[in-house]
């Protein structure tokens, strides 16, 4: 999270920034640049954790699950078959990964229901199960979760790309707003001068930089959201 860190603290002083150019006005400067880094700090900072660890979760999960069958169904091993869906970890799972060296491969499959709390390991885990009670082609066997992982992918893809197109509309808006109140303090200095001059214009401008607050959370609620809920998920 350092780089989102860095980059809320570069957003809020460049907000407080333009701030103190629209109002000539340090406290008021101060207080935006003050609330909008605890805003972060205090509420953001957490939902934006969730959803990365979350999103990066379901796709890890994604990837092991056809890994692990495709190179069973190949190997027929279930060591063979984890080595090769764990191959080049990365992140939190490879911490994970670090920690279960010493187990036996169904041991390893097991453990791993804490760090994907997701349906469709469990799904998972029942097919290995009936698996090795009954045999058979995995593959055939596994048809409708392979199914049901891809179509969670593929909303998972989708639902980033909204995301992302989102992300730019909303700041090029905000941008264009903070773009015509400086042409207005620049290009008209003298008329937005005696604006300034009154209390009401002051208290219009404070509840401007509040909206956009207001604006920036009911945003990020929005896009945090992922197309999958599921069980309780351990975030750390």
């Amino acid at each position: 999270m350092k780089k989102y860190d860095l980059g809320a603290i570069s957003i809020s002083a460049v907000i407080g920034l333009i701030a103190f150019l629209t109002s000539n006005n340090i406290f008021i400067c101060l207080g935006v640049l003050l609330v909008f880094a605890l805003y972060y700090f205090l509420l953001a900072r957490k939902k934006l954790k969730i959803y990365f660890t979350k999103k990066y979760k379901v796709h890890c999960c994604y990837n092991f699950i056809n890994s692990y069958l495709i190179s069973l169904s190949v190997k027929g091993s279930m060591d063979e078959a984890f080595v090769s869906a764990t191959r080049n970890p990365k992140d939190s799972f490879e911490s994970v990964l670090s920690g279960i060296s010493d187990m036996n491969p169904k041991e390893k499959l097991d453990y791993l229901k804490s760090y994907f709390e997701f349906g469709m390991y469990k799904m998972f885990l029942d097919l290995i199960e009936l698996h090795e009670e009954q045999g058979g082609n995995i593959l055939k066997m596994s048809e409708s979760l392979i199914n049901e992982t891809r179509r969670i992918e593929e909303a998972m893809i989708e639902s980033e790309s909204n995301s992302i197109k989102k992300i730019t509309e909303f700041i090029i808006l905000w941008s264009l707003a903070f773009v015509v109140l400086l042409f207005m303090r620049f290009a008209l200095a003298n008329f937005y001068m005696n604006m300034l001059s009154s209390t009401i214009f002051i208290i219009l401008l404070v509840v401007f930089y509040l909206i956009v607050l207001l604006s920036t959370h009911l945003f990020i609620n929005k896009v945090v959201v992922l197309p999958i809920s599921d069980e309780k998920l351990n975030y750390e």
